[in-house]
């Protein structure tokens, strides 16, 4: 494996990560609203144990 290659490969892989990070918390707010924070809450807490 080239150097080069795995410096593009992380590059990528982070700027993926951080988008899907900011597109989670923007689902969590707009869940938020929608249904209240003590359920999201609780959505968080039940899917953690799947």
């Amino acid at each position: 494996m080239r150097r080069r290659s795995v410096m593009q490969d992380t590059i990528y892989m982070t700027v993926i990560q951080f988008v899907l990070e900011c597109l989670a918390l923007g689902f969590q707010s707009w869940m938020a609203r929608q249904i209240g924070a003590s359920s999201v809450g609780i959505l968080a807490l039940a899917g953690s144990f799947f």
